[in-house]
This record gives C-alpha cells, sequence and structure tokens, in this order.
C-alpha cells in the first residue's frame, strides 16, 4: 500500500476485448486521475488459470502471483466490467477466485471495492458474495442518477 499522501487504485477490467468500452473506460481513468491518485489497470487477467487448489501454494501460477500482487500493492480497488448473461464474465471471477482463496493467503479484506457496470447493486452483491470484501460507497462512482430500472420501479 502507498503513503497517506498517495491512493493507489487497481482496476478489473472484465472484459478481455482490446477495444471494449469497459477497457476504453478504465484507460480514461488511468491517464485522467486526480492528484494524489494513481490507477492503475490490472493486466493479465486472461492468462490466470482457473482457480484450482491443487495448483495454488508454493509453486502458484505466475499470472495469479502477479495478479495478487497488483491487488496487494493497492489501496482500493475498482471493478469495470460488462454483464453477460445476468453476471460478471467468467475472467472476473476467476480473478476474485485467485484473490480471495485460499483464506491464509487472501489479498487485504479491509481493502474497499467499487464497481462500474450497468446495474451496479447487482455487481456489488456478487462480489460480496464472492470476495467477502468491505464495498464503497457504489453511487459515488457509478453516479446518483439512478439506471433506467430503478427509476421505473420507483415511480410504479
Amino acid at each position: 500500500m502507498t503513503t497517506s499522501s498517495q491512493t493507489r487504485v487497481a482496476v478489473l477490467v472484465g472484459s478481455l476485448r482490446a477495444d471494449s468500452l469497459n477497457r476504453r473506460i478504465a484507460e480514461h481513468l488511468s491517464a485522467n486521475a486526480p492528484e494524489g491518485v494513481t490507477v492503475d489497470i490490472v493486466e493479465g487477467l486472461d492468462r490466470v488459470p482457473f482457480y484450482n487448489e491443487e495448483i495454488d501454494g508454493d509453486t502458484a501460477p505466475a499470472s495469479a502471483v502477479a495478479l495478487r500482487e497488483a491487488v496487494s500493492a493497492a489501496d482500493r480497488v475498482l471493478v469495470v466490467t460488462p454483464e453477460y448473461n445476468g453476471t460478471m464474465p467468467a475472467v472476473l471471477n476467476n480473478a476474485i477466485d485467485w484473490l480471495s482463496r485460499p483464506a491464509r493467503r487472501r489479498c487485504d479484506r479491509r481493502q474497499a471495492v467499487r464497481g462500474r457496470r450497468r446495474d451496479p447493486h447487482a455487481l456489488r452483491r456478487q462480489v460480496v458474495a464472492r470476495a467477502r470484501a468491505p464495498l464503497g460507497d457504489h453511487r459515488r462512482c457509478a453516479g446518483r442518477r439512478g439506471h433506467r430500472g430503478e427509476r421505473a420501479r420507483r415511480q410504479r
């Protein structure tokens, strides 16, 4: 983690496409981070093998070790992801598996995780269930104008 004057944010991008909207959002955030904030996109999620406790140990795959180190070095984690079939993409789910297991080596659970996608409430529930990590106020990163479905429910 960094000093109190510098905040480091690790960004997990849930889309593997090189020119995805989510990657462009993450790159924009990185390029336009305010003073005192460093935004690092965690690369290589596509090279992390599916989680298997038998390969997680003293000889864990280098890509999984790099993922854990990148997130452990950050003060905050931001998830920028599309929604696939009503849930998070497999690449993001797998990254959370590697970051949350095994319990004895799990990344710092005090790191706040924020999500940005079409339905921030659903992502919030999924990340809590998967990583058991505290979440920041989603309204600060997703805006509080509300998404269309939420507004429609309130009008009924």
